[in-house]
């Protein structure tokens, strides 16, 4: 099996770092939020997904999931599918595109 060409460990998986199919780099899960999409296009969720894919490779993590909520307001108590997962998985660490898409209220922290 191939190793990482930047951790140099196989682990089964392709990296978004270095491309290689098989890695051990740092991982992290990317959140994505949007409270209004009445159309339900995902475009602005699509939007964020291209700004936090290159700060997860530029910080050397490959991305081990990716959780969405469109069209969810976090002020509304509305239960939030993806952020629940996010949390019930333990990531390392969290790219979002900014923090008010990742938090809004102090109850979340």
């Amino acid at each position: 099996m191939k190793a990482c060409g930047t951790c140099g460990y196989p682990h089964g998986t392709t990296c978004n770092v270095c491309g290689e199919r098989s890695c051990d780099c740092p991982t992290c899960d990317v959140y994505l939020r949007l409270s209004y999409d009445p159309k339900g296009l995902e475009l602005g969720i699509d939007r964020q997904y291209d700004e936090c894919e290159p700060r997860a490779t530029t910080g050397g993590w490959r991305i081990r999931h990716v959780w969405a909520d469109n069209d969810l307001s976090a002020t509304t108590g509305e239960e939030r599918p993806g952020f629940e997962g996010l949390l019930k998985s333990k990531p390392e660490r969290v790219v979002c595109w900014h923090s008010d898409r990742f938090v809004r209220r102090n109850d979340d922290l």
